[in-house]
């Protein structure tokens, strides 16, 4: 059977759907930007999963306090499209790897923001220097 342009077509909206859905989700999502050379740092307070959408995120897992088995630690590299789900509890730290920006999200509904705007809590503000308004922090 030959294939005509309507059939072409049709294929084609098929395999968009799915490109429209995702970049819906990704709409509905606050989109952050991370300069190449910088790092943030965060400890969420329930699971969520991290989204990169453009450029290359070197993600640093820890333990945090809980030095539960459960939980992964080191280090990945994630690429545009890929994701990680973040244990409550595990300390995080996200920097990009490339020359350019890193552009990544919290899918709302995979669990919404992390606690990325609120205060640090107590024990690990004595661990970290940075900004006050919690834009970069560093480890020690």
């Amino acid at each position: 059977m030959a294939m005509s342009a309507s059939h072409v077509l049709s294929a084609g909206s098929i395999a968009v759907r799915p490109a429209r859905a995702s970049r819906a989700a990704s709409a509905n999502a606050e989109m952050r930007i991370l300069p190449s050379g910088k790092a943030i740092s965060f400890v969420p307070q329930r699971d969520v999963v991290l989204r990169v959408s453009e450029g290359t995120a070197w993600v640093t897992l820890g333990l945090g306090l809980s030095n539960e088995a459960s939980l992964q630690a080191g280090d990945l590299v994630l690429h545009a499209g890929h994701t990680v789900v973040l244990k409550a509890g595990q300390s995080v730290v996200i920097e990009s790897k490339r020359q350019a920006p890193l552009v990544y999200h919290f899918p709302k509904n995979q669990g919404g923001q992390p606690n990325l705007d609120e205060q640090p809590a107590r024990w690990f503000t004595r661990f970290q220097w940075g900004k006050t308004d919690g834009s970069m922090f560093y480890n020690i």
